[in-house]
C-alpha cells in the first residue's frame, strides 16, 4: 500500500509540474510533508482546480499543490494554509482578491493538490467549488465532501461517506473485499450521472431514487419487468445475511443512476 501510494503521488506531480512559465501559464509548486496519528481528521479546502487524495500506511501527510496562475503576481498570491491543532490538520486554499478587469482574469487562478493521507484517517470535509475531486484507500472514520460543479469520485473506500454533488458525475467504484464494512455511503447528486460500481461477488443493500432520471441496475434478475424504467429502487445484491454491513443510499435530483459491474 505505502510503496502504491508513493508511486502514484510521484507520477501525478511529475504529470502536473511543467516549466515554471509555459505557453503563457504560470505555475508555482508548494509542497509540505509532516507527521500527524494514524486517525487523524483532515479538512480540505478548495475553490477551482483538484483535490487527489490517496491513503498510505505512513502516518504523515504530505502535500503537493500545483498553484496556476496568467501572470507571476496571481500565482504568487494564492497562498496554501496547512493548520495543525492535535489531531486535526486543515488545508485551506487562500485566492487573492478577484480582478476588476475582466472575466479572464477573474478565473486566472486554480489549484491542483495531491494529498497522501494516512489510510485510517478521516476525512472530515473536503470542499471544492469546481473541478475534480478523487479519493481513494482512505477507509478510517468517515468521509465527508462536496462538490458544486465537476466530478467526485471515491475509489475502494471503505468508510462511511457523505458525498453531495451539485452538478456533473458522482463516482463509486469498489473492488469488493468481503471482511469490510460495516459502513454506509450516502450520495447525493444534483443534476448529471452518479454511478456506482461494484463486482459480481459484493453483498450490499441498495436505496436508490432518481425522481427525473431511470436507474439502470446491471445486477437484476434477468427479464425483471420494467426495469429499464425504474425511478426508485430498493434491492439487495449478492448474500441477503450480509447487507446489513454495507448499505448505499444514492439520489440523483435530475439525472440517472447506474449500477454497474466493474470485473
Amino acid at each position: 500500500m505505502k510503496n502504491r501510494a508513493a508511486g502514484i503521488f510521484l507520477a501525478l506531480l511529475a504529470a502536473l509540474v511543467p516549466a515554471a512559465v509555459s505557453g503563457g501559464i504560470v505555475d508555482r509548486v508548494d509542497e509540505r510533508k509532516f507527521s500527524v496519528p494514524p486517525h487523524a481528521r483532515i479538512t480540505v479546502r478548495n475553490t477551482d482546480g483538484r483535490i487527489m487524495i490517496y491513503g498510505s500506511e505512513e502516518a504523515a501527510v504530505h502535500v503537493s499543490a500545483l498553484k496556476r496562475a496568467f501572470t507571476e503576481e496571481r500565482a504568487d498570491a494564492i497562498k496554501v494554509n496547512v493548520e495543525l491543532n492535535g489531531d486535526a490538520v486543515v488545508i485551506d486554499t487562500i485566492y487573492p482578491p478577484k480582478s476588476d478587469e475582466s472575466l479572464l482574469a477573474d478565473r486566472s487562478g486554480t489549484v491542483d493538490y495531491t494529498i497522501l493521507v494516512p489510510q485510517f484517517c478521516t476525512m472530515e470535509s473536503v470542499e471544492l467549488e469546481n473541478g475534480e475531486v478523487i479519493i481513494e484507500e482512505v477507509s478510517g472514520g468517515g468521509i465527508k465532501a462536496r462538490v458544486e460543479r465537476g466530478k467526485l469520485t471515491l475509489v475502494n473506500s471503505y468508510a462511511s461517506a457523505d458525498l453531495h454533488l451539485g452538478d456533473g458525475l458522482l463516482d463509486l467504484l469498489y473492488a469488493w473485499c468481503e471482511d469490510h464494512g460495516p459502513f454506509r455511503v450516502q450520495a447525493e447528486l444534483g443534476k448529471g450521472e452518479l454511478r456506482l460500481g461494484l463486482p459480481e461477488t459484493a453483498a450490499v443493500g441498495v436505496e436508490a431514487e432518481a425522481p427525473n432520471g431511470r436507474i439502470d441496475n446491471a445486477f437484476a434478475a434477468e427479464g425483471a419487468e420494467g426495469e429499464s424504467e425504474l425511478k426508485t429502487l430498493r434491492t439487495t445484491i449478492g448474500d441477503k445475511t450480509a447487507t446489513e454491513k454495507v448499505q448505499f443510499s444514492l439520489r440523483a435530483a435530475n439525472g440517472g443512476i447506474n449500477l454497474y459491474k466493474a470485473n
